[in-house]
């Protein structure tokens, strides 16, 4: 994220990108610090499901190795390009 930022084509641009990463990333926290409570009782549920998503983030990244390896992956992702227009592929 903070790569985009800094890539951006102004500071503006950056300092908001940046933003609004800060912001996605905190304001969960806060949300579950100010409902702790009523929170507790979703985080129980997610305890509770712990292996079955342990399991589905498995079969997601075996899935997305696959798109990887078929090449399937590119053509995946060039189909999203227009849904972020801002964004373009950079060299590794």
């Amino acid at each position: 994220m903070l790569g985009l930022a800094v890539q951006s084509a102004t500071a503006g641009r950056g300092a908001f990108l940046s933003a609004v990463y800060c912001l996605g990333l905190g304001i969960p926290f806060l949300v579950v610090g100010l409902a702790f409570r009523q929170a507790a009782g979703a985080l129980a549920a997610v305890r509770r499901h712990a292996r079955m998503l342990t399991m589905l983030g498995g079969l997601l990244l075996v899935a997305v190795g696959l798109l990887q390896v078929t090449g399937a992956w590119t053509d995946l992702i060039a189909s999203l390009r227009p849904y972020a227009p801002g964004f373009a592929e950079t060299p590794l």
